[in-house]
């Protein structure tokens, strides 16, 4: 029988188990971690990737019963930062209640939900501390555990960590990375709260009666920082709500170790904040310091994963967490998959990573640079689009089609990402250009795109439709750069132009050679993967004359 030990007792192990299990009955899943994990838990927003993992692993009506629906993520973008008496704000949310769910979730209820949803499954837990694995050998692995002077063995085919911070195996492989910005978060949980603590704002915004917005994981933006507000429901069912900051200590001048200096610091920028913290009740605080860290390794061929913050810390700007550790458990589900009919191979493993850690640290990178600008609504408003409208056109579309979890498709992602990176760098140069030419924007002209950067056309898994959705990406992110560029009174018009004309260009490609045609079939695909050719069109001519008689097949791949 092939045996997967997991080790840690958290979220992440609970839902690797819960996954593997559910699409390998035939595996014995063993989990060996402390009985109560008492790391500190932060992570109480879903999104529509994580909230798919939740329902394909049968918690979809549990979500539905107990807890929040999340309608959207609200922003709060404060004209007149420096005055707290000023509590007048440009909000952006979602117009409409969106096509796919996502929840605030209780993540100690959902814990134990999970745990005893695996438990039925067949999933055996030790609670003890595991000491080391040895991992040099291939499906042969042997994890030691136990308490003080006492030790047991366990032999392994795959080994899976989800140690969080104790980070088991990469400080075993020694994979430890500093990271390039750090950052701190304090956050607790409050009940009996002023549950109308929205309405003592003025709200500069679209209002509408399509949901209660108090169902939204709310964002306010300040200098080198942000602040979080999550509505979530307790287990015996009464209003709980998790507020939390996230700053980077070279931007934000203070230091937050108590409810008290929350208080002190955010009143100086979000007064309403600190009001609604001072109405209700602590139920419990936790914080990290300088949080960040990374492994130059997550997967190996030998047979060990590490998956979550066992491997790479994340910022929780925009709720990423629990997808990333959701599409890691699909990856190591795909591999384990792959090595059942033959052996594990290093290129296979390595595609993989690749995949992860390219849509990891472009999107990890890209909210450390948001830190410098997040003072400014100006910025911080076109920011968010930009973010919103690549995650719901490519980086959804692809995740829910599971193409981080074969060769082609992985591939497809790095590289469309990799190449990405540059254009990107490009349009924050321009939005800070832009923000100086435009000095301070009042509330009523930070405009909200949201009915553009919202995907309402993405119902789930829908492969052949992922060159549609490309291509309206494109086409928004060309809009968005002309009107930047045009605010920063055409500073570097021609290089701006040309990436202007190159992503027109590339999104009538798109619509039109790709047109209800699955990527990753795709010839055109497999030589632009092969380095053979670009989305140019002399180039797409050329080879879409050549296409009959070369011979490329699913091997090269």
């Amino acid at each position: 029988m092939t045996t997967v030990v997991i080790m840690g007792n958290s979220l992440s192990a609970n839902l690797a188990a819960a996954y593997i299990k559910k699409n390998n009955p035939q595996f014995e899943i063993v989990i060996i971690g402390p009985e109560t994990v008492t790391n500190p838990i932060v992570g109480e927003s879903l999104i529509e990737a994580s909230t798919e993992f939740f329902f394909d692993i049968g918690l979809g009506s549990y979500l539905e019963k107990e807890h929040f629906h999340k309608y959207s993520l609200s922003f709060y973008y404060k004209e007149h930062l420096n005055n707290p008496e000023d509590r007048r704000y440009a909000v952006h949310e979602g117009l409409s209640i969106p096509p796919m769910p996502s929840f605030q979730i209780n993540r100690f209820t959902l814990i134990k939900k999970l745990i005893n949803m695996n438990r039925d499954s067949g999933v055996r837990y030790i609670h003890s501390l595991v000491k080391n694995v040895n991992t040099l050998h291939y499906r042969q692995h042997v994890v030691t555990y136990g308490e003080k002077e006492e030790s047991s063995v366990i032999n392994a085919d795959w080994v899976i960590d989800t140690t969080g911070r104790r980070r088991l195996l990469s400080r075993q492989h020694n994979l430890l990375k500093p990271a390039p910005v750090q950052r701190c978060a304090y956050w607790f949980r409050l009940e009996n709260f002023d549950r109308d603590f929205l309405n003592k704002i003025t709200m500069v915004k679209h209002f509408h009666k399509n949901y209660d917005y108090y169902y939204c994981t709310h964002h306010f933006f300040g200098v080198g920082n942000w602040i979080w507000l999550i509505p979530i429901k307790s287990e015996d069912n009464r209003d709980l709500i998790s507020i939390g900051i996230t700053w980077r200590p070279d931007l934000y001048p203070h230091s937050i170790k108590s409810v008290e200096d929350f208080c002190e610091y955010v009143a100086k920028e979000h007064p309403a904040v600190t009001d609604l913290v001072k109405s209700g009740d602590i139920v419990d605080v936790n914080h990290y310091n300088n949080y960040f860290y990374q492994s130059a390794k997550l997967y190996s061929p030998e047979g060990w994963f590490i998956i979550a913050d066992a491997g790479n810390t994340v910022d929780p700007l925009y709720s990423p967490g629990i997808s990333f550790t959701t599409l890691q458990i699909h990856q190591v589900n795909a591999m384990l998959q792959r090595a059942e009919h033959t052996a594990l191979d290093a290129e296979y493993v390595k595609i993989l990573e690749d995949c992860h850690q390219a849509s990891f640290y472009t999107m990890q990178d890209t909210v450390a640079r948001q830190y410098e600008g997040m003072h400014d609504p100006y910025q911080m408003h076109v920011y968010v689009h930009a973010i919103a409208t690549a995650y719901y056109h490519f980086l959804l579309p692809c995740w829910l089609a599971r193409y981080h979890t074969e060769p082609m498709g992985a591939k497809f992602l790095t590289k469309i990402t990799n190449k990405a990176q540059e254009a990107i760098a490009s349009l924050y140069e321009l939005i800070v250009d832009a923000s100086k030419q435009v000095g301070p924007v009042p509330s009523e002209k930070i405009f909200n795109y949201v009915r553009w950067t919202i995907n309402d056309k993405l119902w789930g898994s829908d492969e052949a439709n992922i060159a549609k959705h490309i291509s309206r990406m494109l086409v928004i992110f060309v809009y968005h750069r002309f009107r930047v560029l045009r605010h920063a009174h055409w500073k570097n018009a021609s290089k701006h132009m040309k990436i202007i004309f190159a992503d027109l260009f590339k999104a009538v490609i798109f619509r039109t050679v790709f047109h209800k045609k699955p990527l990753r079939k795709s010839f055109l695909i497999k030589l632009f993967l092969k380095g053979k050719i670009e989305f140019q069109l002399p180039m797409i001519l050329k080879e879409r004359r050549q296409s009959m008689s070369a011979n490329v097949t699913e091997g090269d791949f």
